[in-house]
């Protein structure tokens, strides 16, 4: 599963499947930054 760093640490990673694309953030750190994000 390809992701990224930032200072050393993996914060994303995404997975591709035939039918879809998976986000997948890593620790907490993403989640506040998304809590804007209209759900659904």
């Amino acid at each position: 599963m390809p992701n990224f760093k930032m200072n050393g640490k993996v914060v994303v990673g995404f997975a591709a499947f035939t039918n879809y694309l998976r986000y997948l953030p890593h620790g907490g750190s993403v989640f506040p930054e998304l809590r804007e994000e209209p759900a659904g």
